[in-house]
């Protein structure tokens, strides 16, 4: 254990050579010089002893304090009995100078200790040193043993009484108070009551009885006196008295030397002691009473009761400037009473939490500067980092407490003044806007009233004061060039001081723009932080968005228009590209067309029931381009071949217009005048139905440019005027290919240039709902690659199902023929194959080659529902018959067998060359096919299996024709044709094409088609499908069931 005690250990014996008995007073001097060491040593042991000593928890926790916090006072603490053993273990200490002093031995020590000066109220540390002579230690002591030695001398307490006052004296602190002890020390009344001692030093080795003493001393230089000793000490039965030096060796640079190294010394020891407390107190004060003011407008700012955010103070704004514009407002609270019994608590980003509670009373002014919202809840939009001034007068005050961390400031009563500028920063949640609060602000004229009592806490105490006044300035964090300042006065205790003590500690001693940047950089600020708060990018980005809405609007307003617009007569078509081929473009253009709506209408609905709506007039001119196939139809003259197929270019100048989506409070763009104009490429999605990809959707890729236009924007219920100058936006609505939901560009804003980053078109997307907004049209369906697009499936699944057609066409063409077909005499008369003998089941095979076929219209054939099948054109004929059936003895051929099952008949088609072949149906009344296919050239090849009816006259014979049919090895190869459906032309080249098919039900299946068909070079597969779309079982034997001697339609 080591120890600096409080006194220098050089005090050196005096003693001649002869018996001690010889000099009674020369003993006496001595033993008092090395009493006064043993006292000094013994007090500073039981001041710093933490088991029994003054620093004991019992001893600590049980002070008599004398006096009210924050005033002037003294605290007091006692020990009884405190036994200190130094038998098993020697106390050691060293000195700056390297001396040493061993202690050994027992005593028991009782006796109190007081300092005085200003009460702290903190258990810990309860009273603050009044001066360097605050201390005084009192002690009663019992020894046995006690020894203290030092430089070669030694002083045994054997035994006895010891008791005696120390006053050591404190010199000043790095802190500038009078706090740390030194050795320089007065004693008093240092008495012996039947004491034994035993003297070791200059070569002596005695014992001594001391009844009696009565000692005082200086040690070091001590006002009262420099390295004194007086008194009087009885040894011997001789009362002795003296006045001596202390120390005979004494040098004052060397005492001083021995203890200059003492932590918490200032730079070089000395004693004129500062108020221990004002100064520190009053710039406690001043910092704290500027954390408690922006706690206090906050609390004001957020009130919704009676404070600045209550109904009746927005309601009560003061404007100057025109809503949508630059101005600002003013609101006022008037003795507004704020009270929290409990403490209400903020937490900052790094966990620190603030508490405030109390009532305070206010009235004052809040002045906000920016745009003119027109909104009452945010009648302003900041247009800088500083947007707001709040004057607040706290004109009554009770118990207003700020705490955070170990520091606080409660404010009993009184009264306070002062103004806050703070500081925001952009803020995510508000599209950007500086909305966020940060700790950032100014404080300006922060008053006190006179009288204001005030309890300050902190880590070095807790102290009550009175505040007669103040005038501080301050800056939390950095602002306009300022970092953490704090100036002005205050007056505590009738002392007016300039705070702080060091200018250069400012508002925060300890402040670290790193980790005040992290103690509120958190939730929704916009990172990275910024305090660009010119509001332009909010509405650039509202402006872009809204601008990009009203583009796609229009559009569809003058898609639908049936006076001016596209829909219209006066708008001139212009078609490019040969009909029935790829690469063509359709162009309609309309000129001045004015677009007037006088009420607000609804030009689009989606499937979620949400409809755009638009007001106003504007007279666009534009074109609308199609590309695709020419059809020829006058009506539809493109069928696209790609997902984009539909460019909309448009111009011209609004007035007044305005576009919005249904909704609670709609986001609108009003374009009071100015040119406008633009581009939307809308992605079509595939019609099941036909097989086009030709159903409008939103998904779309639109270009925006404004020239001059003067425009307001409304959102979330405020509005905001501006000029966009010129500029150019570019968007995708939706998903297109991976990009999504996106607005970009340029805009000059109220004269200044502003680039618009790439980010979110709608904030809101999501895309699912968004799919599901478009996606409930019948057959709708969102094409995911270009070649859903192509129409090359529905091209060769048209093709098929009419080559399906024309192949049993052409068989029963060839079947029936009298000149070169099956039916000719010369034919039927010669079969290639004859098995069986008349009355068994055998067959018979019959061919025909060369036979060539010119087809006519006058010879259509009709079903029983009036529906004609055309087959037109000329067919050079390579064809075999095989008959299946009952063999009978008759000359001819037809009647030389007959089918008994409905599949006795199979007629194949070898290469069959055609030339302008045609092949189509007319219902009644119907003047143009709704489908034909033309086979300019080709080659077609097919086995044709007709499913053959029962005679109504003879049961068990099968040869009565029906339309049901199966169709395997359809080949057409190396053909141009041409495909006509719902009066469109499509000229297109097959290579190959490979079908199978069955016509109405045959077998428990029917209606389907199969296969695959090169055409233009794209290989088409035709999984199994329906033959015909449309097929109706019903009515499919309806065609057929007046049939001549039918005994019943087939079966299913």
């Amino acid at each position: 254990m080591a120890l600096r005690p409080w006194f220098a250990p050089g005090v050196l014996l005096a003693c001649s050579a002869c018996l001690e008995e010889c000099a009674p007073g020369t003993v006496a001097e001595n033993a008092g010089r090395l009493t006064i060491r043993n006292f000094g040593t013994l007090a500073s042991i039981v001041t710093a002893d933490s088991a029994c000593g003054f620093e004991s928890e019992s001893v600590r926790a049980s002070a008599e304090v004398v006096g009210e916090p924050g005033a002037e006072g003294l605290v007091r603490w006692t020990i009884e009995g405190c036994a200190l053993s130094f038998r098993e273990a020697a106390f050691v200490s060293t000195d700056c100078s390297g001396a040493e002093t061993k202690v050994t031995g027992w005593a028991k020590v009782s006796g109190t200790r007081t300092v005085s000066g200003r009460l702290t109220g903190d258990p810990n540390r309860p009273v603050i040193p009044a001066g360097p002579d605050s201390v005084r230690v009192e002690l009663v002591i019992e020894a046995d043993g006690f020894r203290v030695a030092a430089n070669g001398t030694s002083l045994n307490w054997v035994s006895g009484r010891i008791s005696g006052v120390v006053l050591p004296r404190l010199a000043v602190g790095d802190s500038g108070a009078c706090s740390v002890p030194t050795p320089i020390a007065a004693f008093e009344a240092v008495k012996y009551a039947g004491a034994k001692l035993h003297v070791i030093g200059d070569g002596h080795d005695f014992d001594v009885d001391v009844t009696d003493s009565s000692l005082s001393a200086t040690v070091g230089p001590h006002p009262a006196g420099e390295n004194r000793l007086t008194g009087s000490m009885t040894v011997w039965g001789d009362v002795e008295s003296f006045a001596v030096p202390l120390d005979p060796e004494y040098e004052t640079d060397q005492f001083r030397a021995s203890f200059s190294c003492r932590d918490g010394l200032s730079d070089r020891v000395r004693f004129e002691c500062e108020d221990g407390v004002g100064p520190s107190l009053a710039e406690g004060a001043a910092r704290l009473t500027v954390r408690s003011f922006g706690q206090l407008s906050d609390w004001a700012d957020k009130d919704e009761r009676c404070g600045f955010s209550s109904p009746a103070a927005l309601a009560s704004a003061e404007l100057e400037g025109e809503i949508g514009g630059f101005g600002l407002a003013r609101f006022r609270i008037e003795g507004c009473a704020l009270e929290r019994s409990e403490p209400h608590v903020h937490t900052d980003c790094r966990g620190a939490e603030t508490r405030v509670s109390g009532r305070v009373v206010v009235s004052g002014t809040k002045v906000l500067f920016g745009r003119l919202t027109g909104d009452p809840t945010t009648p302003v939009v900041p247009t800088s980092d500083t947007p707001a001034e709040v004057e607040l007068t706290a004109a009554e005050i009770r118990d207003f407490e700020v705490s955070e961390g170990d520091t606080r400031l409660v404010i009993t009563a009184g009264t306070l003044s002062g103004r806050v500028t703070p500081r925001v920063a952009k803020d995510a949640a508000r599209h950007g806007a500086c909305g966020f609060e940060t700790p950032i602000a100014r404080f300006d004229e922060l008053r006190y009233g006179s009288g204001a009592r005030v309890l300050v806490a902190s880590p070095r105490g807790s102290f009550v004061a009175t505040i007669d006044g103040s005038d501080l300035y301050a800056v939390n964090g950095e602002l306009a060039g300022e970092t953490n300042v704090l100036s002005g006065t205050l007056t505590l205790d009738g002392v007016t001081r300039r705070v702080p003590i060091d200018p250069a500690e400012g508002l925060d001693p300890e402040f670290d723009p790193t980790r005040f940047a992290a103690s509120w950089q958190c939730g929704t600020v916009s990172l990275p932080v910024s305090h660009e708060c010119a509001f332009v990018e909010p509405i650039a980005e509202g402006a872009a968005q809204l601008s990009v809405l009203t583009m796609a609007a229009l559009a569809e307003a003058l898609e639908g228009d049936a006076r001016c617009g596209f829909a219209s007569s006066r708008s001139v078509l212009t078609v490019s590209g040969e009909v029935g081929r790829r690469g063509a473009t359709a162009t309609w253009t309309v000129d001045a067309c004015e677009l007037v709506f006088e009420e607000p209408i609804v030009v689009s609905r989606d499937c979620l029931g949400r409809g755009t709506l638009i007001r106003g007039s504007i007279k666009l001119s534009g074109t609308k381009t199609l590309r695709g196939i020419s059809t020829g139809d006058a009506a539809r003259p493109i069928v696209p071949t790609s997902r984009d197929p539909v460019e909309i270019s448009m111009s011209g100048d609004a007035h007044d217009l305005a576009v919005w989506e249904e909704a609670a409070d709609p986001d609108v763009l009003t374009i009071h005048e100015g040119k406008v104009s633009g581009v939307v490429r809308p992605r079509l999605g595939l019609d099941r139905m036909t097989g086009a990809c030709s159903i409008p959707t939103p998904v779309a890729e639109i270009w925006v440019r404004h020239e001059g236009s003067r425009v307001t924007i409304e959102s979330e219920r405020k509005r905001f005027d501006a000029t966009l100058g010129s500029g150019d936006v570019h968007a995708v609505n939706g998903d297109r290919d991976g990009i999504s939901n996106f607005v970009e560009g340029h805009l000059e804003l109220d004269g200044d240039d502003f680039e618009l980053s790439r980010r979110p078109l709608d904030p809101r997307y999501d895309a699912t709902s968004f799919l599901s907004s478009f996606s409930c049209a019948p057959g709708f369906e969102l094409p995911v690659t270009e070649d859903e697009c192509d129409m090359y499936q529905t091209l060769a699944e048209g093709i098929a199902r009419l080559l399906v057609k024309a192949a049993g066409a052409m068989a029963s063409r060839v079947n029936g023929d009298e000149e070169c077909g099956f039916e000719a005499l010369r034919v039927k008369a010669r079969p290639d194959r004859v098995e069986g003998d008349p009355g068994q089941i055998g067959l018979m095979e019959w061919t025909v080659n060369d036979c060539r076929i010119s087809a006519s219209s006058a010879e259509a054939s009709a079903d029983c529902l009036g529906r004609r099948s055309f087959l037109l054109g000329v067919m050079d004929v390579d064809a075999r018959r095989l008959v299946r059936g009952l063999r009978e003895r008759i000359l001819f051929v037809v009647d030389s067998i007959v089918p008994v099952t409905r599949d006795a008949v199979d007629i194949e088609l070898g290469a069959v060359g055609v030339a302008g072949l045609e092949v189509y149906d007319l219902d009644p009344n119907q003047q143009e096919p709704r489908r034909k296919l033309r086979i300019e050239s080709g080659h077609l090849a097919a086995r044709v299996r007709p499913i053959l009816g029962e005679r109504a006259d003879e049961l068990g014979i099968f040869d009565i024709p029906t339309p049901v049919a199966v169709i395997d090895g359809l080949r057409l190869t190396a053909a141009e044709v041409v495909l006509v459906s719902e009066g469109k032309t499509f000229k297109l080249r097959v290579d190959d094409a490979e079908v199978s098919a069955i016509n109405g039900p045959s077998g428990g299946r029917g209606n389907e088609i199969r296969g695959r068909v090169r055409v233009d070079g794209v290989e088409v597969e035709i999984s199994r499908t329906a033959l015909d779309p449309e097929f109706d079982p019903a009515e499919f034997d309806l065609r057929y069931a007046c049939t001549p001697n039918l005994r019943a339609t087939l079966p299913h």
